[in-house]
């Protein structure tokens, strides 16, 4: 597979990525409105940011300031003079919507209508951009489909990696796209780059990927390929990069003409690259499966110390994750948040503090502070790294285990120790899957960070529950 390729399908990252930083940079300190019940009634006005959390969230009034929305069902009807950030099963921003900032949105199923003068960032099983959207700059999108329905207006450029793409509305400048399977009847005001790897026609269009448990309907995979409809206009190149030659099926003369290349000579021009393991210097797809492999094994190490030196905590995460997975989710991203930008904060505040101290006191003091400090925080990042990357996994897959045993095998013997070793097993493989692999990765990080804490968050309260019970 080219560098291109791989290039367009890191593309996918920026969506979560910025979800995840922006959401702790703007978010204020000591001012903010906390809504409860989940809804903003219509005519209500916020001066201020908001975090709302229910069930089921609905905005109607307007908010002057950031909407931080997290729960099953969040519907966004209202005008919002700020940016958004929403996470849950589905999330729905109407045509009657007005965003003056910046969208960002994950989750199963999610919709984009109205207006949004900046930015969409979305990652989720599918987005659907309604007719007549109109989006004031980028719309960047990650997931298993994206449809773009007609008389949608991009100011600027869309990018998007996953399997599907459907564009029916004009997108203002460039569409970089990195997909399976791409349909354009739409308009794009300059050039269209493709990155598509290796296409097989003739198979059948894959079943939809469940990027999260839910069952939120999936749209019908379209087949693989490229396809460009007569009516479709490009006003610059048409670039797109495939094993197969597929101008029969494009229908429209773009403007700059049309590129054909394959990833095949682009990879042997780049063999054996500078900075590469022996192993992938041998063959990606060896390299693919080391890599597969030595997490199965990480994993399933890890996870056989989760059951033999701490089974009752293993299993009231899984418990919490089956009975609150919405919120667990929204309180994941939270301490992803809250844990990262927080420790950076952190880091100047320490560096601050040493270097005054380095003047003040000549020395000592700054020198001893520095060191500790930064020793601190370098082991709080190592356990929440450790967390992030190995703990969520464990979580989810255990959880995902259980519920394969309890209707393949429900009376097997040691269902723990099975539930934890076929959870890991599919975590794992789907985890591998390239493009869209990262998005399983992305929602057991969430899902499993946001059951410990909501598992923490309620053994504090029963310790402070019990301290301030009287001695009898």
């Amino acid at each position: 597979m080219s560098k291109k390729l791989f290039f367009w399908g890191r593309w996918c990252l920026i969506v979560p990525l910025v979800f995840v930083l922006m959401l702790g940079l703007v978010q204020p300190v000591h001012a903010a409105e906390f809504i409860e019940g989940g809804v903003i009634g219509a005519g209500e006005v916020i001066d201020d940011d908001v975090f709302i959390s229910a069930e089921n969230v609905t905005v109607d009034g307007t908010v002057n300031g950031a909407l931080f929305a997290a729960g099953n069902i969040i519907t966004v009807n209202g005008v919002i003079n700020g940016d958004v950030f929403a996470a849950g099963s589905q999330v729905i921003v109407s045509n009657k919507a007005k965003i003056a900032g910046n969208l960002f949105i994950g989750g199963q199923a999610l919709t984009v209508g109205g207006e949004i003068g900046g930015s969409v960032f979305g990652g989720s099983r599918s987005m659907v951009v309604q007719e007549g959207t109109k989006v004031g700059r980028n719309l960047y999108y990650g997931g298993f489909s994206l449809e773009v329905q007609p008389a949608t207006t991009i100011a600027r450029s869309l990018y998007a990696g996953g399997y599907q793409v459907i564009l029916k509305g004009e997108v203002a400048q460039d569409a970089k796209l990195s997909a399976g399977a791409v349909e354009l009847s739409g308009k794009v005001g300059r050039n269209m780059v493709v990155e598509m790897g290796e296409v097989d026609q003739g198979a059948p269009a894959p079943p939809p990927v469940f990027f999260m448990p839910g069952n939120v309907p999936m749209p019908p995979a379209i087949k693989p390929g490229l396809r460009v409809d007569p009516k479709a206009e490009i006003g610059g190149k048409l670039v797109y990069t495939s094993n197969l030659d597929m101008s029969g099926q494009i229908q429209a003369a773009p403007a700059g003409g049309v590129v054909f290349q394959t990833p095949v000579p682009k990879e042997k021009e780049e063999a054996q690259p500078r900075g590469l393991s022996r192993i992938e210097r041998i063959s990606p797809v060896v390299s693919w499966i080391f890599k597969t492999l030595r997490n199965l094994i990480t994993l399933l190490v890890l996870g056989g110390l989760a059951l033999w030196l701490l089974p009752g905590v293993l299993r009231r995460l899984v418990d919490q994750l089956r009975t609150s997975p919405a919120p667990a989710a929204g309180y994941g991203a939270l301490v992803l948040v809250v844990g990262y930008v927080g420790a950076f904060f952190a880091a100047l505040i320490i560096l601050s503090i040493g270097i005054f101290l380095l003047i003040v006191t000549l020395g000592g003091l700054g020198g001893t502070v520095l060191g500790m400090g930064l020793s601190s925080l370098a082991v709080f990042l190592a356990a929440l790294g450790f967390l992030v990357n190995y703990g969520s996994k464990l979580v989810l897959a255990f959880l995902a285990g259980k519920w394969i045993m309890q209707r393949l095998a429900p009376n097997a013997s040691h269902p723990h120790i099975w539930a934890l070793v076929v959870g890991v097993v599919v975590y794992v493989l789907l985890r591998a899957i390239p493009f869209v692999g990262w998005v399983f990765g992305l929602l057991a990080t969430l899902f499993g960070l946001g059951a410990m804490y909501l598992v923490y968050r309620a053994w504090r309260a029963e310790r402070l529950a019990s301290a301030e019970q009287p001695a009898v």
